[in-house]
């Protein structure tokens, strides 16, 4: 076993997905199965690997290939995830991905409710219920695995999270990804990748959407495997007959996401403004458009 050298560190709901998919097409990438170990995020109850064993045993069969990965997209929001990750693999490269906050916080929260861990349909009513259910003030629901998991703003303040990072890690280990910039041309982004990665060009990346919005056909039902599965982990068990998987795979469907008003929009803007100019001096590029 090699030891996972590359890791996609988030953000939530900016194409870590369909780019971790993609880049473990790489016949000299390994990218951990499942997708998310969650391993190094230590001041988190959100957790998929619980020791280091655990942990190790995703990488078996990794010994041949230049680049070992995993992609846990809460790192990000972590006070002390990108810390453990460099006292455990001091060489190690750190990919970020990034969209307009706006539309992230909105989308996170959309796959909140999807999973099972939201219990307000409502945006509007869950972003002004953060402050409440920090303090407590507000009962969190009971599929909810972490508070920063609801807290929709700072997990989107971008600026912030990334400018914490490069304070972290060398300008040469860490790379960003804009979500614009993959569905526009993906090839392009892979081939940026493949040389902060320094591998060879491959020829036959298969750019499938990977993780598009969907919704439930009954939130009980995703609430029920939900904590079915929080059970299982809870417990260690990483067996199972597949009824719960069938059974959450027939209760979903893909759909359009429907836009905000205008007013929610401009509040959110307004909110995230600051962070969005950060992001333009840590990238070196444009995003006015963000701000639209």
């Amino acid at each position: 076993m090699k030891k996972p050298n590359t890791f996609i560190i988030g953000a939530p709901k900016c194409g870590t997905t369909s780019l971790a998919a993609w880049l473990d097409q790489h016949p000299d990438v390994f990218m951990s199965k499942p997708k998310e170990p969650h391993f190094f995020n230590t001041d988190s109850s959100h957790h998929h690997c619980v020791d280091l064993a655990d942990y190790e045993s995703l990488f078996q069969g990794s010994s041949s290939h230049k680049v070992v990965g995993e992609a846990s997209v809460w790192y990000l929001v972590s006070d002390v995830a990108v810390r453990n990750i460099l006292e455990y693999s001091p060489d190690a490269k750190f990919i970020v991905c990034l969209r307009n906050p706006v539309d992230a916080c909105i989308s996170l929260h959309d796959q909140k409710m999807f999973s099972g861990g939201e219990n307000t349909a409502n945006f509007l009513e869950a972003w002004h219920m953060q402050d409440a259910r920090r303090s407590g003030q507000v009962k969190l629901p009971a599929t909810c695995t972490d508070v920063k998991q609801l807290m929709y703003g700072e997990s989107c303040r971008f600026g912030y999270l990334v400018g914490r990072v490069v304070k972290a890690v060398e300008d040469e280990k860490l790379h960003l990804v804009f979500l614009q910039d993959l569905k526009h041309d993906p090839l392009a982004q892979m081939r940026r990748l493949e040389r902060f990665l320094d591998i060879k060009a491959f020829p036959f990346y298969d750019f499938m959407l990977v993780n598009p919005s969907k919704v439930r056909k009954s939130m009980v039902l995703a609430r029920l495997h939900r904590l079915a599965a929080l059970t299982k982990q809870k417990l260690r068990i990483n067996f199972g007959v597949g009824l719960m998987a069938r059974l959450n795979k027939w209760n979903q469907v893909e759909r359009k996401r429907e836009d905000i008003d205008l007013e929610t929009r401009e509040m959110l803007i307004a909110y995230f403004e600051s962070d969005i100019r950060e992001i333009e001096k840590l990238a070196g590029r444009d995003l006015s458009d963000w701000l639209i």
